[in-house]
């Protein structure tokens, strides 16, 4: 994409998440006035509380970093509606009423598929966020605010940032849609879309406050954190997996065949559906059951998360002030396995340790680990659907191929992330031996917790492809790759995992989404173009593993050179702006 036009939408977005707080005054006037003074100012202060303010550098801008996300939602919406208006104008000829209506139930049943991932994702990762924390119960609970006008303003802040996510992902495909499809009652079908997105995403909203309410009053609550922490990572894989395996039922013969009615009973994706079409006039009438769930699905959610939240305001404050939130160990400080030398271990320990207590980790790297696990059960659907051993091609090739940069790239992602600011002394002091002592520890992080578990994943895929050699061949060179990504995600890092602040908006979100883009791309391409053809001869794929070892060395090699010069630092800072005047001197110019 442009620089310029990237940095149009980058700045358009700004001004949108800033006008975020400002929002509700503007739509609804002097109704807002009304509200409470307390639920305005804490409603405002929530909304940028999005992530662990102790992980965040001290210029961090989270409008920047919220807007960056909203771009790419707003990008992919606009694509998707231009791709709609280009086939429609190019289509060699009238689409018929048929066949309007046939395409209408794949392209809206994919519009809420999209919205049930995206409000999904963004749901878990709100995960905590709807409800307060021991810092706004010790912060919050002297001073003469009410507990119920406390959980309304996190409730009320997580429900904004949700609903930008819809707004930014049908602003264009929402109007395009219903105006390519809806003939003569397009305004119908523009209203309906809008209520069945709206729909799912409150559905899942109110669904999580459900649970999460309901379990902080039913359980401990150091009992509720581990196993609310168990069932955000489930989310993470479940929202992912339902996409790519249960939405590909896309026709009302389909839908009622006997065989997929307990796929469309239980998925709510199949529900929303037909409920976008009961609102648009459109839905058989042997499938109003299917949209009577979805009401009824959707009014249930919404109030057992009502009857959740009351409760929560009156009893689950005392107990977040008065339960402990971490568990005493009961095992002590026993054998461990040794990952190198000592700080090698210790560093492993350390990252592995922060990755299981520390939430804010999991929601990152749960967001790379989603994508492989559901090209992991795409494999696995593939393997099933097969009956019997394939052929080395690229349904091997290129997911684990892309399953290893994904696990690399988002383990280097949650490196950024620290535990906690005031714990940095302590790693400051101790910084007793040379600086690349430390980048070798860093590599065996990634290799123990990013590469290994991808590539034993692969050597299980593999056992289902034959002939043997081949899929042998690929787990060598998949391995060789893993090592070559580690010292590419390496290249500029500086610094220890987990102890660094965080600086929001320092990278790029949409230059970061479409560089992904271009290197699945460059996979894809490697896979089909250079391994396939290498796995059928010895000579192509010496030369093929050797030249991509020799990567790794080669660039091993320069990480090592600059690592023995570079100096560990722990606080993200922005770069200082180079403000010129403009001024240009003419040579030919006379004094």
């Amino acid at each position: 994409m442009d620089e310029r036009a990237s940095n149009a939408i980058a700045d358009g977005t700004g001004w949108a998440v800033r006008q975020l707080r400002a929002t509700p005054r503007r739509l609804f006037g002097r109704w807002v006035e009304r509200l409470p003074l307390d639920f305005r100012v804490l409603y405002k202060q929530f909304l940028l509380r999005i992530l662990d303010l102790e992980a965040l550098s001290i210029e961090a801008d989270m409008v920047e970093y919220l807007a960056q996300f909203a771009g790419i939602l707003i990008f992919f919406s606009g694509i998707q509606a231009l791709g709609v208006v280009l086939g429609t104008l190019l289509h060699p000829q009238p689409l018929t009423a048929a066949e309007v209506y046939a395409m209408s139930w794949g392209a809206e049943h994919g519009m809420v598929e999209k919205m049930l991932l995206v409000a999904g994702l963004v749901v878990v990762f709100l995960w905590d966020a709807p409800f307060p924390d021991r810092r706004d119960v010790m912060v919050l609970g002297p001073l003469p605010v009410r507990p119920r006008t406390i959980v309304a303003a996190k409730v009320a802040s997580a429900g904004a940032v949700l609903g930008l996510a819809v707004v930014c992902l049908n602003w264009a495909t929402n109007f395009v849609w219903p105006g390519v499809l809806g003939g003569t009652h397009t305004l119908r079908l523009c209203l309906a879309c809008w209520l069945a997105v709206t729909a799912a995403a409150t559905f899942l909203l109110a669904t999580l406050l459900a649970a999460e309410g309901l379990g902080a009053l039913l359980l401990p609550r150091r009992v509720f954190l581990r196993l609310s922490a168990v069932g955000q990572l489930g989310a993470f894989v479940l929202f992912p997996a339902a996409y790519f395996l249960l939405g590909q039922i896309d026709s009302p013969a389909a839908m009622l065949a006997q065989e997929n009615r307990w796929t469309v009973a239980c998925w709510p994706g199949y529900w929303f559906l037909a409920l976008l079409k009961q609102a648009a006039g459109e839905l058989p009438p042997e499938m109003h059951w299917l949209a009577l769930r979805g009401w009824a699905a959707l009014a249930f959610s919404v109030v057992l998360a009502t009857t959740a939240l009351m409760a929560c305001s009156r009893r689950m404050l005392p107990r977040i002030a008065e339960q402990p939130d971490l568990e005493p160990t009961r095992w002590g400080h026993g054998w461990r396995i040794p990952c190198g030398g000592r700080l090698q271990t210790e560093v492993v320990y350390f990252s592995l340790r922060t990755l299981v207590r520390s939430r804010q980790h999991r929601i990152v790297l749960a967001f790379a680990w989603a994508l492989v696990l559901a090209l992991a059960l795409a494999m696995v659907h593939d393997w099933q659907r097969a009956r019997g051993p394939r052929v080395v091609d690229g349904g091997l090739l290129v997911p684990t191929m892309l399953m290893m940069a994904l696990a690399v790239g988002g383990m280097r992602a949650v490196f950024a992330l620290p535990v906690a600011l005031k714990a940095n002394w302590m790693l400051r002091v101790t910084q007793l031996r040379p600086t690349a002592k430390y980048f070798v520890a860093t590599r065996r992080v990634l290799l123990l917790l990013a590469v290994a578990p991808v590539w034993a994943m692969a050597a299980v895929f593999s056992l289902g492809y034959r002939p043997w050699l081949p899929a042998a061949g690929h787990l060598l060179v998949l391995g060789i790759v893993g090592l070559l990504a580690i010292e590419v995600s390496l290249i500029g890092f500086a610094k220890l995992p987990f102890t660094c602040s965080f600086l929001p908006g320092k990278a790029n979100m949409q230059y970061v989404f479409w560089g992904s883009f271009v290197g699945a791309m460059l996979i894809l391409l490697y896979a089909i173009s250079c391994e396939i053809p290498a796995l059928g001869s010895g000579v192509r794929f010496a030369v093929l593993a050797g030249l991509t070892a020799a990567a790794v060395v080669a660039l091993r090699w320069w990480n090592g050179t600059r690592e023995r010069e570079a100096e560990l630092y722990f606080e993200e800072k922005p770069e200082e702006p180079l403000i010129t005047l403009g001024l240009r001197v003419n040579p030919r110019a006379r004094v």
